[in-house]
């Protein structure tokens, strides 16, 4: 089959935010996998949020290795 179209959601784009509490809950995930402190990641994930979404980096995963080196 010939892929005619690709839908994606970046960052809100088409899907709605899930509950503050889900959202939480996910970076906190992501902070336990990194092994890096949940309030520093936190706090680093917010003052990135802006950059990632002018695009700023190339990829999710290079937003991730940002936070990481800063923390």
């Amino acid at each position: 089959m010939k892929v005619k179209a690709v839908i994606f959601d970046l960052f809100d784009t088409l899907v709605d935010s899930y509950s503050p509490a889900a959202s939480k809950e996910n970076l906190q995930l992501v902070a336990s996998i990194l092994s890096t402190p949940y309030e520093g990641f936190l706090s680093l994930w917010d003052e990135s949020f802006n950059d990632c979404m002018k695009g700023e980096f190339k990829n999710y995963q290079a937003c991730l290795s940002h936070i990481c080196r800063r923390l």
